[in-house]
C-alpha cells in the first residue's frame, strides 16, 4: 500500500486508480468511500481519461452514495475529453447545452482529441501503460481519431501485458463482444 500511494502522489494514474479500487471495495484497507473518490479523481486528472467517465456517470445519476451534482459530472466529463476520450466528449455534447453551435464544437473536440492521441503516444513510446491503453481503446473505436482496430489491439495487448489491468479488462471486452477479430497464424502443418 505504502508504495502504491508513493506512486499515486508521484501522478501515476495506476497506482491512484488502484488505491482507489481498494478503498472502495475494502480490499487490505478498511472501506473508505471518501478516500477512493480522491484517488479515483487523482488517476482521472492524472491521465485515465475513463476514470473521469465513471466518476461523471456516478454523479450525474446519484448512484452508488455519490450525491447527485450535475456539474461535477459535467467537469469530469469535460476533463475526459480533454484526456482524449471520445465517448465523455459524445455525452458532454448530448447533455450539456452550450452556446457555440454543435459543428464548432465538434471540431473543438476532434482537436483535443488528436492533441491528446499525440500525447499519449508520446507517453506509450516512454512506457506509461496506461497512455498505451487509452490509445489503443481509443484507435479501436476510431471515435475523433482514425480507426486502427489493429494497431488498437496492440496497444491494449501491451499495456495489458505490461500490467495494466484496466487495458486486459478494455481488450476482453473487444474479443468477447467481436468487436474485433484476433488473428492468430499458425504454423503450417507438415
Amino acid at each position: 500500500m505504502k508504495l502504491l500511494a508513493l506512486a499515486c502522489e508521484r501522478e501515476s494514474a495506476d497506482a491512484c486508480q488502484e488505491l482507489g479500487a481498494r478503498y472502495w471495495e475494502g480490499n487490505g484497507v478498511a472501506k473508505d468511500s471518501a478516500k477512493a473518490v480522491g484517488f479515483f479523481r487523482a488517476a482521472c486528472e492524472f491521465g485515465m481519461g475513463i476514470t473521469c467517465i465513471k466518476l461523471g456517470e456516478r454523479y450525474a445519476d446519484g448512484s452508488d452514495g455519490f450525491v447527485q451534482d450535475d456539474v461535477t459530472a459535467m467537469d469530469l466529463y469535460t476533463l475526459a475529453c480533454e484526456k482524449g476520450v471520445a465517448a465523455a466528449c459524445k455525452i458532454r455534447r448530448k447533455v450539456w447545452p452550450e452556446d457555440v453551435p454543435r459543428a464548432e464544437q465538434q471540431r473543438r473536440d476532434i482537436a483535443r482529441a488528436a492533441q491528446a492521441a499525440a500525447k499519449q503516444k508520446d507517453a506509450c513510446e516512454r512506457r506509461d501503460m496506461t497512455a498505451c491503453g487509452t490509445l489503443g481503446e481509443q484507435m479501436i473505436l476510431g471515435d475523433l481519431i482514425p480507426m486502427d482496430k489493429s494497431g488498437g489491439e496492440r496497444l491494449l495487448q501491451r499495456s495489458c501485458d505490461g500490467g495494466n489491468t484496466l487495458a486486459c479488462a478494455a481488450l476482453g471486452r473487444f474479443l468477447n463482444t467481436g468487436y474485433f477479430r484476433r488473428i492468430r497464424y499458425a504454423p503450417a502443418s507438415t
